[in-house]
């Protein structure tokens, strides 16, 4: 089954609206071609004057709202994708989140059933807010489990987890387009985060709450243009060259500390278990997790029972809980 990696924006002469991509980690490698612009500029992709044009055999598809769809013969509604809007999303929990994709998933609002879903788009408030009067080297609040990132995120672990009727997991047929803020803030910002000053002050938005989600979509589609409304500018040759990349090593980075993060955890929950006695662990007061006596052990402390959770290394993101314009 063809999934998407790849996605064309045709270019109407009096809107310059263009869209990059950037393939989500663990998202199969065959391409698919998403078009997204209107009926008629569709029809000419499909029906150029001279080569061939897009057709859905090779895995064409056309964003809703597109009333031809790929102009095939018969019912066109299964070469539609269904949209679903960013600031839709936004304010609803995870579960919420989850059930309104697969929805969409199973039949667009308005037909499309390509069991294909696109986010329209992600936009700046799935980021955290630089911290008020940052200096260089301020440490970087933790990432709340309510905010829209985080839930987002857990939303999209929840839908990696189950396999669709189509096949894939239902993650898998997540298509986001992220928002030129956050092209531009990625691209913009220095440091691991992307988010710092030449300074090294913190100035921009991080994304550790959503980048996990980000990685496990189908395909990430960066919307490479400025404005809004009617007509829009397109990036310089100069962003094209190097805002996908500056989009990828951020995801990468983030991607990487969580799983280092996690594998720090297990590690030390491991050499706690192991330390435990009885099923109790023994903890003097004032006593650090790290020197608690081995077992077998005696001490002079009463035992005491204790939830207590190993702190992250400083820095580490806190990854809690659990982007194609027109």
């Amino acid at each position: 089954m063809k999934r998407t990696t790849v996605i064309c924006i045709g270019l109407a002469a009096c809107a310059c609206a263009a869209v990059a991509v950037v393939q989500a980690a663990g998202s199969p490698v065959t391409p698919l071609t998403i078009v997204y612009d209107t009926s008629a500029t569709t029809r000419l992709l499909v029906h150029p004057r001279s080569e061939p044009g897009l057709s859905p055999s090779p895995g064409a598809l056309c964003q809703d709202p597109g009333p031809g769809g790929m102009f095939a013969p018969g019912n066109n509604n299964r070469f539609r994708v269904a949209k679903v809007g960013g600031s839709a999303l936004q304010h609803l929990d995870a579960s919420q989140m989850v059930a309104l994709l697969k929805r969409r998933i199973t039949l667009g609002a308005h037909g499309a059933s390509a069991h294909e879903v696109s986010i329209d788009e992600l936009t700046e408030a799935f980021g955290e807010q630089p911290p008020a009067h940052a200096r260089p080297g301020t440490s970087l609040p933790r990432v709340s489990p309510s905010s829209p990132g985080a839930r987002f995120s857990s939303a999209m672990r929840i839908l990696a987890s189950q396999q669709s009727p189509w096949g894939g997991t239902w993650a898998s047929r997540v298509e986001v387009y992220v928002s030129p803020g956050i092209v531009t803030s990625i691209a913009t910002g220095h440091g691991s985060q992307h988010n710092l000053s030449p300074s090294g002050r913190p100035q921009y938005r991080t994304w550790r709450g959503v980048m996990p989600g980000l990685a496990l979509a189908g395909g990430l589609h960066l919307a490479m243009y400025h404005g809004s409304g009617r007509p829009l500018a397109s990036f310089s040759a100069r962003q094209w060259r190097t805002a996908p990349r500056h989009h990828s090593v951020c995801l990468a980075s983030i991607t990487a500390s969580r799983q280092r993060c996690t594998s720090c955890s297990r590690q030390r929950r491991a050499r706690l278990a192991r330390r435990e006695v009885g099923g109790m662990r023994w903890r003097p007061r004032g006593a650090s997790l790290d020197r608690l006596p081995q077992a077998g052990r005696s001490s002079t402390m009463a035992p005491t029972r204790t939830a207590s959770v190993p702190k992250r290394p400083s820095g580490w993101p806190n990854m809690t809980g659990s982007s194609p314009p027109r």
